[in-house]
């Protein structure tokens, strides 16, 4: 849980653990879009949330006022596309967090249920992943439950923390 959670920070660890390596992206690169209860959502991606930590790869995006963030770990992958369960286990895991209001820090957050990341492409070297992401449930503490469907991460740029 403890690594769970660190993934969910990365923004802000970066601040305080990690370094970038090389030139770091400081502006959107790529595109990202999804339906959110079934309407949809024309997004932006987070830039500063798309990281690489370790072996774990995270990418993000504002729909509205919401943020949606992919964590899969490990970022290793044979053949793409590869299509792996939101779910953890002790040697691999996909999650997805929701965010109400966007991901601020000590703003609350949902990891949504069910649903499937497809992984269709990555490049270590330029730091640019695709994937997409099918039917997943969030359920918030307050207000009703969020359908995440047909969303899309196309071309995102991402940092590279740590080795």
């Amino acid at each position: 849980m403890k690594l769970l959670c660190s993934w969910a920070l990365a923004p802000a660890l970066l601040l305080v653990t990690g370094s970038l390596d090389r030139d770091p992206v400081t502006t959107a690169s790529g595109s990202f879009r999804c339906k959110l209860n079934g309407q949809p959502v024309a997004g932006t991606v987070d830039a500063a949330s798309c990281l690489l930590m370790g072996d774990a790869l995270s990418l993000a995006g504002k729909a509205g006022k919401a943020s949606i963030m992919v964590t899969i770990y490990p970022a290793t992958f044979a053949k793409l596309p590869q299509t792996r369960p939101v779910l953890t286990t002790p040697d691999t895991y996909v999650v997805v967090n929701y965010y109400p209001n966007g991901i601020v820090m000590g703003q609350d957050y949902v990891t949504a249920r069910g649903g499937n990341v497809t992984i269709t492409s990555y490049d270590a070297a330029t730091r640019r992943a695709s994937c997409t992401l099918t039917g997943c449930t969030a359920q918030p503490t307050k207000g009703p439950a969020v359908t995440i469907t047909d969303a899309v991460f196309d071309n995102v740029a991402f940092n590279k923390i740590g080795r």
